[in-house]
């Protein structure tokens, strides 16, 4: 290879020259383009922005009661008895509402009611945000509810009220009467501040699970429209939320939430607001959610759009509106416009008279250090040869390289006090935290899984993947800054943590050595010699000893946040994810029951062969779940949960018995005898303990024959005991049952195991052509279409959308297919069956 050498000062002079060519063109668009256009554009976007902005205010803000009333839950769930001791009810609502919520003023209060009508109550003082008081009704108060000034029973008592009878209140008497968390409506607070209110009640269960009280925390709506006008983006714009019956819940707008005396709900329904409002909200109430549309009342003219909200039990259901001035918007734009102009000419106007004074402060003392570094003793180096480099940047490079060789010695014994990897000589994660590099000056890190790491050791070898693993940490230090930091943390993943502190915009440079690590499909880097891909997981953050291991753990659930099949994909940490991870704690939490509690169906989409025109014996089942909470959840959802928790083995199961009896029924009714019904199997479940036997035993229940099933696995069978699989599959396949290659393409080993596994069919994954069909992916899905000709194998293709995807693929010579274009899934029950025949619905295409 030719290797070629830039001067640093011309590439960058070149370099510059072209950005303010870029920017001049910008510029000259926005002078002649559409302004009109443009800014409706940009208005437009901008609505929406601030509508995100909004929706995240308020679910927090709604969300405060839930997790405090959790907190207090789980304390209480610790006690044995069902009375627990007033003192120690006190401590714990002092303890979330003074350590967990001090920080949260929006949280006013936090209280407890007993079955024993025992009660203990926390406050925000409203005139002082610092300051808390305490309500009880006890043995003590002679169960008079009495309010004292601060927390302490012994401090002035500020309020009594006998014939306080706790089990008449609303947010006691509904949880005391259904044991379930709800939302109380809109109230009057019994104090002498006479605020609107909010709360949520949930009950409590002691130690034993027996029912011992309900648990309410509360929000008061002045502090919600105070947030509102906090909240609004611009002066003159009005934020309004309104309830399920269209009842104003609050506003920036403080006359809209005055208290409605003769409405027992306090609040004011939208036919009573003013006419400009109530002529907004009717335009509003028949566009899609976070639309935006642009209103003329009265020859004023405004931006609106309203969005959805709800809580996280998806208990309190409101619509949020903002409406804003058209004038107001425009003017916003054409000023910022304005300053981002007259900023560039200006930045580039200064940079290009300083570039070459820059250039020689850049270039100058790098040649100085070059010189100095010269003057070591050299040794022996072996040097990849690299396709193009700067030629000032090459010479610092190698004065370093000779430094360290002459430094090597001294280093050594430095280095075998820190833990190694006897493999790759990396730190382990042991080492890492020890190394001091770790916590100097440094803010990304980096997890990187090698996704394919088990597949390649399982069918080349432990020995050949070490050594290519090496090879990859090899490229990888030349690729990366000399100060990167590498670890291996586990068979399958490496810790890279880069030099210096980076900002979330300049972290690009991280994520472009990890792609350039991660994929092979670049021109650029015709060099790459080692066969493995992966995801990676990026914290932005500055390492201390106090926070590495929690910073490994947040890379960790970046990582996780990423599609295990991707190849080269990085992902940024945002505490998005985290809450992601806590949604998939609740699935776990709810999929344990769901086969109990009946939550779990399946549906039919069937697989159509082009010779049989309307009438097709062959579909898959596919699994739904729609849980009273969580609502519909998605498979994609669930299924990973399923997987990583070990409950994929239960559900598969149900899956297999379910997925029997619903064929069974349907031939009963006139469905084909010889229907084939697909069912997926996961990796987990096909190497299972007495999988096969399960499987064969319950078509025999079900009268069905062994023919009547296929099952579908994917490529992730090669991370398991393959010679297991191996058996499996032949010996479902001597008993009948026909074996299907799902997903098939959209992985490594998509070729290595074709002639590795028994199969009967291959089903080309809907990716290849989802965005049609063009002269990049024909040849790829012709050579698809030809490999399942040659192994005498059926071509299955997924996620048939348009008729000129299915023309196509028909005259590629495609026989079998399945997607929407044909039809949708749906429950057994629905499929017309008749005569041994199986019909699509009327409306499907031949």
């Amino acid at each position: 290879m030719i290797s070629r050498k830039y001067s640093l000062t011309k590439v960058i002079s070149v370099l510059l020259l072209l950005s303010f060519l870029i920017v001049f063109v910008v510029i000259s668009a926005v002078f002649y383009l559409d302004k009109s256009s443009m800014l409706e554009t940009v208005s437009h976007a901008q609505i929406r922005s601030h509508s995100y902005e909004l929706q995240k205010e308020f679910e927090d803000y709604i969300n405060l009661p839930i997790m405090a009333n959790s907190a207090i839950a789980n304390a209480v769930d610790q006690h044995d008895e069902a009375d627990i001791p007033a003192k120690d009810i006190s401590h714990v609502l002092g303890h979330v509402m003074n350590e967990i919520y001090k920080n949260e003023p929006d949280l006013k209060n936090v209280q407890y009611g007993s079955i024993f009508n025992k009660f203990a109550g926390i406050d925000h003082d409203p005139r002082f945000s610092d300051r808390e008081f305490l309500t009880v009704s006890n043995d003590e108060t002679n169960n008079i509810l009495t309010s004292f000034e601060t927390l302490s029973e012994k401090s002035k008592v500020t309020m009594t009220l006998p014939n306080y009878n706790m089990k008449e209140r609303p947010w006691f008497k509904d949880v005391y009467e259904t044991k379930k968390a709800s939302w109380s409506p809109v109230f009057m607070d019994l104090d002498k501040f006479k605020q609107l209110g909010v709360a949520y009640n949930s009950p409590a269960f002691n130690k034993k699970g027996m029912f011992i009280g309900v648990i309410s925390s509360e929000l008061y709506l002045p502090d919600l429209n105070k947030k509102l006008i906090n909240l609004k983006p611009y002066k003159e714009s009005a934020l309004i939320i309104t309830d399920d019956k269209n009842r104003i819940f609050a506003s920036s707008n403080p006359e809209l939430t005055k208290i409605q005396g003769s409405d027992t709900s306090y609040l004011l329904p939208m036919e009573k607001a003013p006419e400009n409002i109530r002529i907004i909200a009717d335009k509003l109430s028949v566009v899609d959610p976070s639309h935006v549309i642009r209103v003329n009342v009265d020859g004023a003219e405004f931006y609106a759009s309203k969005f959805p909200v709800s809580d996280t039990d998806n208990k309190m259901k409101m619509q949020v509106m903002i409406i804003v001035p058209v004038q107001t918007v425009l003017s916003t734009i054409q000023q910022h416009n304005i300053i981002l102009i007259i900023s560039l000419l200006l930045l580039f106007t200064v940079t290009l008279f300083f570039m070459r004074k820059i250039l020689s402060l850049l270039t100058s003392p790098l040649q100085r250090m070059v010189s100095r570094m010269k003057e070591f003793e050299r040794d022996d180096w072996d040097e990849s040869p690299k396709a193009w480099y700067f030629r000032e940047i090459d010479e610092l490079e190698n004065g370093f390289r000779e430094l360290a060789l002459k430094l090597k010695g001294t280093l050594k014994n430095l280095h075998e006090k820190i833990e190694i990897d006897p493999v790759t000589g990396l730190h382990t994660q042991s080492g890492l935290v020890k190394n001091e590099k770790l916590y100097q000056n440094r803010n990304v890190m980096v997890l990187i899984h090698l996704s394919n790491t088990k597949s390649i050791i399982n069918t080349l070898g432990e020995d050949y993947a070490d050594e290519m693993l090496c090879k990859l940490v090899s490229k990888f230090r030349e690729k990366a800054p000399s100060d990167t930091l590498i670890a291996r943390l586990k068979q399958d993943q490496l810790l890279v943590v880069f030099p210096g502190r980076y900002s979330p915009d300049a972290v690009k440079k991280c994520s472009d050595i990890i792609l350039a690590l991660l994929s092979s499909d670049k021109a650029e880097d015709n060099d790459q010699d080692h066969p493995f891909y992966g995801v990676a997981g990026m914290v932005i953050e500055d390492i201390t000893h106090e926070n590495a291991e929690t910073l490994m753990k947040n890379a960790w659930i970046a990582l996780n946040a990423i599609d295990s099949k991707s190849r080269g994909g990085v992902s940024l940490y945002s505490e998005e994810m985290r809450q992601k991870e806590y949604r998939n704690i609740r699935i776990y939490d709810h999929l344990r029951n769901a086969i109990v509690n009946g939550e779990l169906y399946l549906v039919l989409q069937p697989i159509v062969e082009k010779q049989k025109g309307i009438i097709c014996n062959t579909g898959e089942c596919l699994l739904r779940w729609r849980n009273d909470e969580l609502g519909q959840v998605s498979p994609a959802d669930f299924i990973p949960v399923a997987e990583e928790s070990g409950l994929i083995i239960s559900l598969g199961e149900w899956v297999i018995e379910e997925a029997c009896r619903e064929l069974s029924a349907l031939i009963k009714r006139g469905g084909p005898k010889d229907f084939t019904l697909h069912v997926n199997v996961s990796p987990l479940q096909l190497i299972s303990k007495g999988f096969a036997f399960h499987l064969l035993d319950h078509i025999a229940q079900n009268g069905l024959h062994a023919s009547n099933i296929c099952i579908e696995i994917t490529e992730g069978v090669m991370v398991n005991d393959i010679d297991r699989v191996i058996t499996v599959l032949n010996y479902l396949r001597r008993h009948g049952v026909s074996v299907s290659l799902d997903d098939f393409g959209t992985g490594f080993s998509g070729l290595s195991y074709l002639h590795t596994l028994p199969f009967d069919s291959i089903k080309i994954d809907a990716a290849f052509f989802k965005n049609g069909i063009d002269e990049k992916n024909t040849p790829l899905i012709s050579a698809m279409i030809a490999l399942g000709k040659g192994y005498n194998v059926s071509l299955i293709a997924e996620g048939i959308e348009s008729e000129d995807i299915y023309e196509t693929l028909n005259s590629m010579g495609c026989t079998a297919y399945q997607g929407y274009y044909f039809a949708r899934p749906d429950v057994f029950s629905s499929w017309y069956c008749d005569g041994n025949t199986f019909h699509l619905n009327s409306t499907s295409h031949p």
